[in-house]
């Protein structure tokens, strides 16, 4: 028998639903994946942007301030752009690792950043 994951909180803002696995219920996953700007992550001009900053900041920040040397994977938007195309790619930028960034997405998308 395999062990169960312990029931998280629908990431999505305002909502209490529980959820055995992803990140958020049934209800508001699609939502999510169905937003117009995650199209811009795929674009050519992203990717250039995502490689001139982990070129520039090749450590992750929020761990280079704890004393830790951590390679940087993500690139986050110091400033969330709430969907606005102008914000996404103007920055400001900074490079984080995939643990710290999912946890400041998380944090913002909860509304406690």
């Amino acid at each position: 028998m395999s062990p169960t994951r312990a029931l998280r909180q629908c990431t999505y803002p305002g909502c209490s639903a529980l959820v055995s696995h992803g990140s958020r219920c049934a209800a508001h996953a699609e939502a999510w994946h169905n937003q117009d700007y995650r199209a811009w992550y795929r674009t050519d001009r992203w990717r250039q942007i995502r490689a001139k900053q982990l070129r520039a900041q090749p450590w992750c920040e929020e761990c280079r301030k704890a004393g830790r040397m951590v390679v940087a994977t993500d690139v986050d938007h110091i400033e969330a752009h709430r969907g606005d195309e102008g914000r996404f790619y103007a920055g400001p930028f900074q490079s984080l690792c995939h643990r710290c960034h999912s946890r400041k997405t998380q944090r913002e998308t909860r509304g406690r950043a």
